[in-house]
């Protein structure tokens, strides 16, 4: 059993970032684990309640079922549960294959995480705490900057994908959301069934992946292109951005060999939708003044 006294705590909070294994993975780590034992240490985050677990939820049931010893590893360092959540996303990075919809659902995590290096920005690496992932994804490269833009690049995944994650992540039902942490979904057909109402989210999730999926289908089949409310438009003839909510503005370009162009763009640096180029500015705004229900 455990080779420590304190209490070992499950933190459902924390055990829902963990992507879930495979039936193939659990039975395979199942069978390693009785073969030769539990080799590995469970991870966990000190404090004054007890040891609350960050990595190897999944060893420890095991060993728990089986009444195996395990030995248990304090992670330095980390302070809050913030701390705790970055460490258990960037290791779960570096230790598991994960498919797209599971690396934009981490990397919005990580991206929606208060406190994260932005605080340390301009500093040298000797000046970030050793818990905080700082070293890099990829050698070199930062991995807590807050922004979506850096987040995807550090989980290869798209921005737009981190987007649709976060969407999951704050609109869909815990369920909804559990799929995408499983994989089992695509993060766009998981982003479309979490802009419907909570009771249909139900309904669509009970069938399983492929209810989402075909909801997913449905719903964009059914997409209308139609004209903005006038209480949407600012005062230079834009509208809101439909994608994200934010301001956008008409920019005026110039091109050496096609003269002056213009195209609309939203302000929000983590979304930057933006028109095509045209010569005419009543033609961008026209393109833009068009949102989808």
């Amino acid at each position: 059993m455990n080779t420590t006294e304190r209490k070992l705590i499950v933190d459902a909070e924390l055990k829902a970032l963990i992507p879930p294994l495979t039936r193939d993975e659990r039975q395979g780590l199942e069978v390693d684990i009785l073969e030769d034992g539990c080799r590995e240490s469970i991870k966990v985050w000190r404090t004054d309640e007890g040891d609350v677990i960050i990595d190897g939820y999944n060893r420890h049931e095991v060993c728990t079922e089986f009444h195996l010893n395990f030995k248990v590893e304090v992670i330095d360092g980390i302070e809050t549960r913030e701390d705790a959540k970055r460490w258990m996303i960037a290791n779960q990075f570096h230790r598991r294959n994960l498919n797209e919809s599971q690396r934009a659902s981490l990397a919005s995590l990580l991206g929606n995480l208060e406190l994260g290096a932005n605080q340390y920005t301009g500093k040298t690496e000797e000046d970030v705490p050793e818990h905080l992932p700082h070293k890099s994804l990829e050698e070199g490269a930062q991995i807590c900057a807050p922004s979506q833009k850096n987040v995807a690049e550090q989980f290869n995944v798209s921005r737009r994908s981190v987007q649709y994650a976060r969407k999951v992540h704050e609109h869909g039902i815990p369920e909804l959301s559990r799929m995408l942490t499983e994989g089992t979904v695509s993060v766009s057909a998981a982003a479309d069934v979490a802009s419907l109402p909570e009771e249909e989210q139900e309904q669509i999730v009970e069938g399983g992946p492929e209810s989402v999926v075909a909801a997913a289908r449905e719903i964009r089949n059914n997409k209308k292109v139609v004209e903005a409310p006038e209480s949407d438009i600012n005062a230079d003839g834009v509208i809101h951005c439909a994608q994200c909510g934010t301001s956008a503005k008409v920019v005026k370009d110039f091109d050496i060999f096609q003269g002056v162009r213009y195209y609309v763009i939203c302000e929000n640096e983590d979304c930057c939708v933006q028109t095509c180029m045209r010569k005419k500015r009543e033609e961008v705004l026209e393109i833009w003044n068009k949102r989808v229900k």
